[in-house]
């Protein structure tokens, strides 16, 4: 009988120490579901910053969004914030690399951390503390980088490296730094002899006044008079107006204008393909360019002829230099007229490139 005791308080005290144990698995395995679903949030915080603030910095160092600053109120507070459940999230460092290597042009790094409703750091646990653990460390850390675009859907149509340059002239050969700041510039397509005004691209200029032997700068382009612009691609030319049948007024004023105009009277931003070279042989139709970088720009104005203008109707048609000494026939002269900008980013996916015109493309890398 005193056996049978023995026996059955052993098993008593067996029992109980398994329930502890299978309680503590429970909870161990409760906590780390938390603790990954924290982890989650905090990456994508980390993500959403690190991307927020490379964009700031590629359109503008001096941005207010560029900055490493890790208090309330930062933005790599307010995004890891927003990516949070409780609506709190540490932020442990930002680091701002404007030296970054090829191919970027500057790097973003961002980690981030749990922290309790408090503020305290850490991820504060529930059946763990039976086993004397309060709280967990838990962070994540995302790069996202900034580098020059490359390839990209734009509108068909294609301009010389040195009427790019010509905007900047303080920057002879040079692409053009900080936030671009300069005025209106008129980009030609070259499509009829140059008017006496603008200064002339001479590097393929034929005496005929074209940009290249038959050149009309358009561009072969997709069933949705899109073309498809890669880096270092070369691009066919395809004739003196856009010839495919989808290419109609309402659908270059989309691809070039982007819609209703903003407040200060220009369209959305949009990637311009800027050639550097054409191969020798090409002319008219068969003539080849080849891609050196891609510029973002703001439409405000454009004439390629015929109807094919803003606003749309070809009696309202502008000169492109917009003087209204400008004889009637120089309307005939097809050219875009805007201005530059940095943009960050722009071209959707897309790739990194060689030379940056101020078109930027953002991505996370790591």
């Amino acid at each position: 009988m005193r056996r049978l005791k023995s026996e059955s308080g052993f098993s008593l005290i067996l029992v109980a120490i398994l329930v502890l144990v299978l309680f503590a698995f429970a909870g161990f395995a409760v906590d780390v579901g938390a603790m990954y679903q924290e982890r989650r949030e905090l990456r994508n915080g980390a993500d959403a910053a690190s991307l927020a603030i490379a964009q700031a910095c590629a359109a503008d160092p001096a941005d207010p969004g560029c900055s490493d600053d890790t208090g309330a109120g930062s933005p790599a507070r307010l995004y890891a914030d927003l990516n949070a459940d409780d609506g709190s999230s540490g932020v442990d460092s930002v680091v701002i690399d404007l030296l970054a290597p090829d191919p970027y042009t500057l790097t973003v790094e961002v980690d981030t951390s749990a922290e309790d409703e408090d503020g305290d750091a850490g991820f504060p646990t529930r059946f763990m503390r039976i086993l004397g653990v309060d709280s967990v460390d838990v962070g994540a850390t995302a790069t996202a980088a900034a580098g020059p675009l490359g390839s990209a859907e734009t509108p068909p149509v294609i301009f010389e490296m040195c009427e790019w340059a010509q905007a900047f002239p303080e920057y002879p050969g040079q692409p053009a730094p900080g936030s671009y700041p300069t005025g209106d510039v008129t980009l030609f397509l070259h499509q009829a002899p140059l008017p006496e005004d603008p200064p002339a691209c001479p590097t393929f200029l034929d005496p005929a006044g074209k940009d290249a032997p038959g050149a009309f700068g358009y561009l072969d382009s997709t069933g949705d008079c899109i073309a498809l612009i890669a880096n270092g691609m070369v691009l066919t030319s395809v004739g003196n107006k856009p010839p495919q049948p989808d290419c109609k007024p309402e659908v270059i004023f989309e691809r070039l204008y982007g819609g209703d105009e903003d407040l200060d009277g220009y369209g959305r931003t949009i990637p311009l393909p800027i050639f550097s070279t054409v191969a020798e042989g090409g002319t008219g139709s068969n003539l080849v360019y080849h891609v050196v970088g891609l510029a973002a720009f703001q439409t405000k104005r454009y004439n390629l002829g015929g109807q094919y203008c803003y606003p749309g109707q070809a009696s309202e048609c502008l000169p492109c230099d917009d003087d209204p000494d400008t004889p009637q026939e120089d309307k005939n002269h097809s050219c875009i007229v805007g201005r530059f900008v940095r943009a960050a980013p722009l071209g959707g996916l897309g790739e990194w490139g060689d030379v940056d015109l101020g078109a930027i493309l953002v991505r996370l890398i790591d």
